[in-house]
């Protein structure tokens, strides 16, 4: 979760008044959530403060979304409004907190940090003095922050190094954290599938259905094959070849699976799953290049 509130927005309002204020409200608002992605849930939760929820993502991902967001924010050239920073903290479940209203008060604890440390700034709660010395209701003092900044690049590392073996992504997406949790999820699914693909085939009879066997087999293979090696391509190019090859073999691994499905071996609720997995499977790779940045999108 991050949370994220206006610097000095009252000088702001005391300023330009309150018709600007709000102007700067949803100006503030509708680049956060360009900012974010398709499926993270922003929404103010009051005054100047905005609250985001960011699914399946680990510190390492959020800390990019609130990096992207501060910067968005702090370059609106929206003429007609004065120029304005946030402060954001981060919260991770369950590695911070094991209910949402532990979660949220400690991205609360942490955009107040952010605010201790100099403002236009993100703090993440692991790095932050609240954690440092105990958690709830700790003094924000200056020292403490100023202490505690000689660990925070050690202990942001180490948390990025933790998530570094779950997925690789190519140079020219790093920074790009839905394209990692879209692969990661697409790995998972393709895994699901070719567990259930081999558990079909092992009931065609091996004497009258042989090449179907092996074939179903290596479609639902190539498919995970190919997702997985996306995780460590060298390239954007690279990884969206891979990921149309595994699309590929998920349309090949659906025709097999509509004559197999012919057989009386197969009852048609095994059929039905096995569709559903396909089309669960399909859904996460589109999402991967979906969510690729613009300029390396190109056509699917």
């Amino acid at each position: 979760m991050i949370i994220a509130d206006l610097d000095h927005f009252k000088q702001v309002n005391d300023a330009h008044g309150h018709l600007v204020g709000n102007a700067v409200l949803a100006e503030v608002g509708r680049t956060i959530m360009e900012s974010v992605r398709a499926y993270d849930v922003g929404c103010r939760i009051g005054g100047e403060e905005f609250a985001v929820i960011l699914p399946d993502t680990g510190l390492s991902g959020a800390w990019v979304v609130a990096e992207r967001m501060r910067t968005a924010v702090s370059t609106i050239t929206e003429q007609a409004l004065p120029p304005v920073t946030i402060s954001l903290g981060i919260a991770v479940f369950p590695e911070d907190a094991n209910t949402l209203q532990e979660l949220v008060r400690k991205a609360d604890d942490a955009m107040y940090a952010a605010k201790d440390a100099g403002r236009n700034t993100t703090m993440a709660w692991c790095d932050s003095p609240q954690r440092a010395s105990a958690g709830v209701g700790a003094s924000r003092n200056q020292d403490g922050v100023r202490s505690f900044k000689k660990s925070r690049t050690t202990e942001r590392e180490r948390m990025v190094n933790e998530q570094s073996h779950i997925a690789i992504v190519p140079a020219e997406l790093r920074g790009w954290p839905e394209i990692e949790y879209a692969t990661q999820k697409a790995v998972a699914r393709l895994g699901n599938l070719a567990t259930h693909v081999d558990q079909l085939a092992s009931k065609f009879p091996l004497n009258s259905s042989p090449v179907l066997r092996s074939q179903m087999r290596r479609a639902a293979l190539d498919a995970l094959t190919n997702v997985a090696c996306g995780l460590e391509a060298t390239s954007a190019h690279d990884y969206r070849q891979l990921m149309l090859r595994s699309l590929c073999a998920l349309n090949e691994l659906d025709t097999f699976a509509r004559l197999g499905s012919k057989s009386s071996v197969v009852t048609p609720s095994e059929v039905s799953h096995l569709a559903l997995l396909v089309q669960q499977a399909d859904h996460a790779i589109r999402l991967g290049l979906q969510e690729c940045p613009p300029f390396l999108r190109g056509v699917a």
